[in-house]
């Protein structure tokens, strides 16, 4: 696989091994329903931490967890499974640092990547539909298998996902945006589970109980809100305005 000279870099205790493993990638984006299921999928599996992605290109800033320090771009795995959890918002600057070293560093000899994405729900029917976007056939069919229909019409994945999505198919890595209707405003623990249930289980093929997240749902959003507000503050920092969603357009959290 092509190094990539501006590609993050992958600090671990030792190699990480992705052969066979589905690599899911959870960035904070609107509604934090990508977030919240691959934290779910790592806690419920019991996924080991593996190391980070780091790169001079993402905003300088020290997260934390429980009174703790953490890194902010960590790769949890255990062989089958391999999951990406960012606790950062990422400018446009940093988008190409992040791509390339998800596909240089977490992709080799991998099954396949799932990049779960929030979309603006237009109405309330919609909050909570799954739709996807494939770059392989069979990808499509284990998706239509599964009842997950394609996304429809004409659209474009942007910002960090966007960059991911795109950097994989030029690898020739099979992948599938799994993007799911959301609240916009808020963070939305009941979209992480749709997401769940109606997405990431049929690509993983494993069954997920979702109780637990259901039931801390309040605690969830308390959690989440916190994260939206660090990540505004960190958008100040970087002098990066965030535009507010718009139409049928991924976009980030706010």
């Amino acid at each position: 696989m092509a190094h990539r000279a501006d590609a993050a870099t992958f600090e671990g205790a030792g190699d990480l091994d992705t052969e066979g493993s589905t690599v899911l990638v959870g960035l904070p984006g609107l509604g934090l329903a990508g977030v919240i299921a691959v934290e779910h999928v790592t806690d419920e599996l019991g996924l080991e931490y593996r190391g980070y992605l780091a790169s001079g290109e993402f905003p300088h800033v020290a997260t934390y967890a429980e009174g703790r320090l953490r890194e902010s771009v960590r790769v949890y795995g255990d062989g089958d499974v391999t999951a990406l959890l960012a606790d950062l918002v990422f400018p446009p600057r940093s988008h190409g640092a992040l791509a390339e070293g998800v596909v240089e560093h977490l992709t080799d000899g991998c099954e396949q990547v799932v990049v779960p994405i929030g979309a603006p729900a237009e109405w309330v029917d919609e909050h909570g539909r799954v739709t996807a976007v494939t770059t392989t056939d069979s990808l499509g069919q284990t998706l239509h298998d599964a009842d997950v229909p394609p996304a429809p019409g004409v659209g474009a994945i942007g910002g960090p996902t966007g960059a991911i999505v795109d950097a994989c198919a030029r690898e020739g890595v099979p992948t599938v945006a799994l993007v799911v209707r959301v609240e916009p405003y808020r963070p939305d623990p009941a979209a992480a589970t749709a997401l769940l249930r109606h997405g990431i289980e049929s690509v993983v093929d494993a069954a997920f109980d979702t109780r637990a997240l259901e039931a801390r749902e309040d605690a969830l959003i308390a959690e989440m809100d916190e994260m939206a507000r660090q990540m505004q503050r960190i958008d100040a920092q970087e002098g990066f305005e965030r535009p507010p969603p718009e139409d049928d357009e991924p976009s980030m959290f706010q």
